[in-house]
């Protein structure tokens, strides 16, 4: 509150006084000069907003609102709060405690004394939900830090995009579903590829609702059964080709599980829209903001439609599925048919090798044999 200046002789503090009272021992004319004053004071804030919560949950007719508040304060004062004008307070805390509520107009009056103290507040907004919601402008009277928003939406909504500050919630499925319809694209244009571009694009939509293994599995499954009636697949040995058809048939059930899986997911479960950052989830939304920019606090804001849409493209996906599985089977059956289902192992013919008689050269004769022949011997009845 005081400040004393010293000037002339320099003091002597003794090293016994634990105070350090400054003390003088002048010679004569020496001189001490003590100027006394107060400091004036700098214009500046008398209250920090240490923290802010913000938090909304939307329904179909009536959008509920919390706001928390973590003050610190140097001079007792009136804090006021502006609020949408159609809100009407529900609580109003301090330290944990009721306390009176006071409006003028739009505004809300709060009274706070010095120190670190803790607000709550609560309100609600009869306001039916439309394709875009926020969550309400709220101002305060000065700047605010470490500001948390949350949006709250039920599970019969499908959230479609999200805005508000940097640091918050990411719709990625419409990245995913982009790479998967270029994926789509890519196969169909394959040579000699099992489906056209668009079937696989079809395809490919309902397979953003299923892990990314599963999607692979199917893909991996059309691609097998087209080689099985390739005429390579027939050059395979008996225990190539049994083990490839015992294969196939494993593939086509875990193929149709997944696809049946896609269908019931779709048709009973919620939309996988795959929200990140924050700690956001597909039906609560949290930003957070270091320091706002005015006075206001960030407004953030969410886009949705009913659940029901979500079903009704579904159904319509499940039917064209079910259409297509039928034409998909029947093909896969003439592959795997082909050829014939198993193949037994062959074995080399046992023949038994039957050699030639040998060859006995004729015996050779003299000459003397060829130039006199042997006389025939005379017969009975014939005279000398």
């Amino acid at each position: 509150m005081w400040n004393v200046s010293l000037s002339g002789l320099a003091p002597v503090f003794e090293s016994g006084n634990a105070q350090l009272e400054p003390v003088w021992q002048p010679w004569p004319g020496e001189t001490v000069n003590l100027k006394v004053h107060r400091p004036e004071g700098i214009a500046g804030a008398t209250v920090t907003l240490n923290r802010a919560i913000h938090a909304v949950t939307v329904g179909q007719r009536q959008r509920l609102s919390t706001l928390h508040l973590s003050i610190r304060c140097s001079l007792g004062e009136d804090f006021l709060i502006e609020l949408p004008a159609e809100a009407d307070i529900t609580r109003l805390t301090h330290f944990g405690q009721e306390i009176p509520v006071r409006r003028e107009g739009s505004k809300l009056v709060i009274p706070l004394r010095p120190g670190e103290q803790l607000l709550s507040v609560g309100w609600k907004e009869n306001l039916p939900l439309g394709f875009r919601a926020n969550n309400g402008a709220v101002r305060l009277p000065v700047e605010s830090a470490n500001i948390q928003s949350s949006l709250g939406v039920g599970e019969d909504r499908w959230v479609l995009w999200a805005s508000g500050p940097r640091r918050g919630p990411a719709v990625r499925f419409w990245v995913i579903l982009l790479t998967s319809l270029l994926t789509a694209v890519a196969l169909g244009r394959i040579p000699k590829s099992p489906l056209r571009s668009l079937q696989w694009m079809l395809l490919m939509i309902g397979l953003t609702q299923v892990p990314l293994w599963a999607a692979f599995t199917v893909i991996g499954w059309f691609f097998l059964l087209q080689w099985r009636g390739h005429e390579r697949f027939q050059t395979l040995p008996w225990m190539g080709y049994n083990a490839s058809q015992v294969g196939l048939v494993a593939l086509t059930a875990t193929a149709l599980g997944i696809l049946l899986f896609a269908v019931s997911a779709g048709l009973l479960g919620n939309p996988k829209m795959f929200i990140l950052g924050n700690g956001s989830t597909s039906t609560l939304l949290r930003w957070f903001q270091a320091r706002s920019e005015g006075t206001s606090l960030p407004m953030c804001s969410c886009v949705s439609v009913s659940i029901w849409w979500y079903r009704f493209a579904m159904l319509l996906w499940a039917l064209w599925l079910a259409i297509s599985v039928l034409g998909w089977l029947g093909s896969a059956w003439k592959s795997f048919a082909s050829g014939g289902f198993f193949r037994q192992p062959t074995h080399p013919a046992r023949t038994a090798t039957i050699l030639p008689p040998p060859t006995i050269p004729p015996l050779e004769t003299s000459p003397l044999d060829k130039a006199s022949p042997v006389p025939a011997p005379p017969s009975k009845g014939s005279e000398n």
